[in-house]
C-alpha cells in the first residue's frame, strides 16, 4: 500500500545563502481535518434547512426557478465528491517526487519523502 508523503524538504540556494527547511506534512493533515470539521459543523444547520425546503418542494410539487438552479449546482457537488478517490491516489503517488526550479540568481529544490 502506498502512503502519502510525510515530509517536504525545501532547499533554496542563491549566491549568498544555502537554506534548507523540513516541513512535516503529517502534521498538516490532522490540522486541515480539524479545520474542515469546524467548517462543516458551521454549515450543517444551513444544509439541514435547505434539505427540509427541498424535501417540502418535492412533496408539494413546487417548481420554482431557484429550486431548479439549486439542483443544477448540486450536480457539481456530486462531481466533486466523486473526484476524492482520484485525488487520494494522486496524493499517495507523490513520495519520491523531486522538483528543481532554476532561476537566474537562485535555485529552489522541493523533495517529497
Amino acid at each position: 500500500m502506498k502512503w502519502p508523503p510525510m515530509v517536504l524538504y525545501m532547499k533554496i540556494r542563491n549566491q549568498k545563502t544555502d537554506f534548507g527547511l523540513w516541513i512535516p506534512l503529517f502534521l498538516i493533515g490532522p490540522i486541515l481535518m480539524v479545520f474542515l470539521l469546524a467548517v462543516l459543523l458551521v454549515i450543517l444547520p444551513f444544509v439541514l434547512v435547505a434539505l427540509i425546503i427541498a424535501g417540502l418542494a418535492a412533496v408539494l410539487d413546487w417548481q420554482t426557478q431557484w429550486l431548479k438552479k439549486t439542483v443544477r449546482y448540486a450536480r457539481w457537488v456530486g462531481y466533486a465528491l466523486k473526484s476524492i478517490p482520484a485525488f487520494i491516489r494522486v496524493l499517495c503517488s507523490v513520495p519520491g517526487l523531486e522538483i528543481d526550479i532554476d532561476g537566474k540568481k537562485e535555485t529552489v529544490m522541493l523533495t517529497f519523502h
